[in-house]
């Protein structure tokens, strides 16, 4: 599946290994800003997102942290 979007184009294609295994390959291409700091920054933070999306979607939430208690 192929998708034409306002930030570039995302395709999706579902892979079956020879022994049933299915996987998912996503590809994107987004255009960056001409301003090498700013595409930079734009990079960034699209790969952590895109991890964290994943990541909910694939692992579910993450737990959540106990907070740290100290003697001070």
């Amino acid at each position: 599946m192929a998708w034409r979007l306002a930030y570039g184009r995302l395709v999706a294609t579902r892979v079956e290994t020879i022994d049933g295994r299915s996987r998912l390959e996503l590809t994107g291409s987004i255009r960056l800003p001409v301003d090498e700091v700013e595409a930079q920054r734009w990079a960034s933070q699209l790969a952590v997102q895109v991890d964290l999306a994943i990541r909910r979607i694939a692992v579910g939430p993450a737990p959540k942290m106990r907070e740290q208690v100290t003697g001070r």
